[in-house]
């Protein structure tokens, strides 16, 4: 990514506003310079904390990470957010700004689905603001419509997680979602998934699945658009 995320929140949690640095032709530069400007650009973000009278809380990059890019990128990603988040880290300590590193899992998917609708702000945002809450030590339930959303595929997920872990049910629900094939998010599909998940669950322990009642066809399709939205708009799904 080019850019820099930072949300700013209160000491309940709550978000005030956000702020984005960007990093504009990055690779263009030659590598003195291009030092010289990722240098330029954090001391943006160490600005920005002065200026709001905020510490900083950034990713713990120590912990493992995917990014959905080829091998090769994803290596230079990851050796370009380390370097940068050291001499970031090297900044704060010298102006006096504090800074707390958390553990980065989830963290977009939390924001896209506990608060986008709450916010209406990019999945990036979204995540910065839900590391904040983390550094300030906010712990993120999932909401009770993705419980009811997990509860639906029964067995069908396996948890990978123990249970006294607070990442448990987030796990399940992305493991849900890359299960399913979803890939836009959209409510409909989700939603949809969902419900095909449960007649195929459905079929095997010989209960009545709801798919009737949402519209749908006993295969999971959608029959009846007017009966899907509804169905959707009465049970405030997503």
């Amino acid at each position: 990514y080019n850019f820099v995320s930072l949300s700013n929140v209160d000491l309940l949690g709550n978000f005030k506003s956000y702020h984005e640095i960007y990093f504009r032709n990055l690779h263009s530069y030659r590598k003195n310079k291009r030092a010289d400007y990722i240098s330029y650009k954090m001391d943006k973000v160490v600005n920005y904390c002065i200026n709001k009278k905020k510490g900083l809380i950034v990713e713990d990059l120590s912990f493992e990470q995917e990014f959905s890019y080829g091998k090769k990128r994803n290596r230079k990603l990851s050796n370009f957010k380390t370097s940068a988040l050291d001499l970031l880290e090297r900044k704060c300590l010298k102006r006096g700004v504090a800074i707390r590193k958390v553990h980065p899992a989830y963290t977009s998917l939390i924001g896209k689905y506990k608060y986008s609708r709450l916010y209406n702000l990019s999945t990036h945002v979204l995540a910065s603001y839900v590391i904040a809450r983390k550094g300030l030590k906010f712990k993120e339930e999932i909401p009770a419509r993705y419980k009811w959303l997990l509860a639906q595929v029964g067995d069908v997920i396996k948890p990978r997680l123990k249970p006294s872990s607070s990442y448990r049910n987030w796990a399940k629900l992305h493991d849900f979602f890359k299960h399913s094939g979803i890939t836009s998010f959209k409510t409909s599909e989700v939603l949809q998934k969902a419900l095909q998940m449960k007649h195929v669950l459905n079929s095997v322990t010989s209960e009545q699945p709801d798919n009737l009642r949402a519209g749908l066809s006993s295969t999971g399709k959608v029959d009846n658009w007017n009966k899907f939205w509804n169905f959707i708009e009465n049970t405030n799904i997503l």
